[in-house]
């Protein structure tokens, strides 16, 4: 766990829900009422480290919007552009869970994926796969390069949050 003093806490960091029960806007709002219980200059909040989830989709509108809603889901998220650095990114970074899309320019998903399950290293990070193509032969392809899940866009960050929530779960058996 870590802790955090109520002054370095960012104004977007407030917005964020970092475990299931404590918003830290909600301790903002207690510190800055005139209540004694609340002293901001000696309070220390703390919250526990949420999952890193990193983003790969060479679409940078939907990155962003997926990004943003799973930051808003308590999640870390860090993005990368394209396959090539998404792998790169994921042996350094080593999240809980990665956002791929399938259709990328270069490295796509599909072999971002393989690569990334049979590295040692990263083959023990869930892989949630992203696409706005339904085919089954590409969902074939998904599962057999090691994807936890098939999403078909466009997908409403919330459902997003509910299957990266199921990766680190079933992670965690």
């Amino acid at each position: 766990m870590r802790s955090y003093s109520l002054r370095s806490i960012s104004r977007r960091a407030l917005r964020m829900r970092y475990d299931g029960s404590l918003a830290l806007r909600d301790v903002r709002k207690k510190a800055s009422l005139s209540n004694p219980e609340w002293d901001v200059r000696s309070k220390v909040v703390t919250v526990e480290k949420s999952p890193l989830v990193l983003v790969i989709d060479d679409n940078e509108d939907n990155r962003r919007i997926y990004a943003d809603g799973l930051s808003f889901s308590g999640f870390r998220v860090e993005e990368a552009p394209d396959g090539t650095s998404g792998v790169e990114r994921a042996r350094s970074m080593q999240p809980e869970v990665i956002v791929m899309d399938l259709a990328m320019p270069g490295l796509d998903g599909v072999e971002a994926t393989r690569i990334l399950k049979q590295d040692a290293m990263t083959r023990t990070i869930g892989i949630v796969a992203l696409t706005a193509y339904s085919e089954p032969k590409l969902r074939a392809r998904a599962r057999e390069a090691g994807a936890d899940f098939y999403v078909t866009k466009p997908c409403i960050p919330s459902e997003l949050a509910v299957h990266v929530h199921e990766c680190i779960r079933r992670r965690k058996r």
